[in-house]
């Protein structure tokens, strides 16, 4: 139940030497209700004139020193943006919340990661010192160098996480069956780091948001479903 897995990742980021403490974590939520489709729309529109702006302000040669905004008007912009918020009226909070970290992570794909320097074990093909990444989407790794994206690894994928030891942050993960019903097999990661309470903290935060709208999002089904 929600309320178990609330439970369970609350437990993973108790300080001190507890092993193993944590739980199921929840998948990602799902895409938004009926009616839900234009105003996604609107969403991608605002964070394509976001992008754009964006990269205005980073563009430019060496050495020029022209202020990119010359000519913007920036009332019209914030007027343009304002007009396609407010088709978005009646959007609920979570669906609005669950809709903006996904378009967020769509455009900007590191957005809000909490990054941690840490040491992998039990991963031979990996360099023994990489980035781990906390956000909307789970855990991120790269290397040192920041070339080589590894992997990511879904919350949904958790099956217990927390903290081993003092510094260890310890999970246990597998993946859905595939479509023939077959096991995936079960995968062990061990991070290193004298940061572990607050890769457990960054880890808690996410899922607390991501429980937050699946228990809306459920309530809102059986309340519709009871008419």
């Amino acid at each position: 139940s929600s309320a178990l897995q609330r439970s369970n990742s609350e437990q993973a980021v108790g300080d001190g030497g507890g092993g193993g403490g944590g739980g199921s974590a929840p998948s990602s939520p799902s895409t938004s209700r009926k009616g839900g489709k234009g105003k996604l729309a609107t969403l991608h529109s605002t964070f394509r004139k976001s992008s754009s702006m964006s990269n205005m302000s980073a563009s430019g040669g060496d050495g020029d020193t022209s202020n990119p905004w010359d000519g913007v008007d920036a009332a019209a912009v914030a007027e343009e943006v304002g007009v396609e918020w407010g088709k978005l009226a009646g959007f609920a909070k979570d669906d609005a919340l669950r809709s903006y970290l996904e378009l967020a992570h769509m455009h900007w794909p590191q957005m809000g990661t909490n990054f941690f320097l840490v040491d992998q074990q039990g991963q031979p093909d990996w360099p023994s010192k990489v980035w781990l990444g906390v956000n909307f989407k789970g855990q991120a790794v790269f290397s040192q160098d920041w070339s080589w994206h590894i992997t990511t690894i879904p919350f949904g994928s958790m099956r217990n996480f927390g903290i081993q030891g003092t510094a260890t942050w310890k999970m246990i993960c597998q993946d859905s069956p595939d479509e023939k019903g077959r096991e995936m097999p079960v995968r062990q990661y061990l991070f290193d780091t004298l940061r572990v309470t607050e890769v457990a903290k960054a880890v808690q935060s996410y899922i607390q948001v991501i429980l937050s709208i699946q228990r809306s999002q459920s309530a809102r089904a059986a309340a519709a479903a009871t008419g």
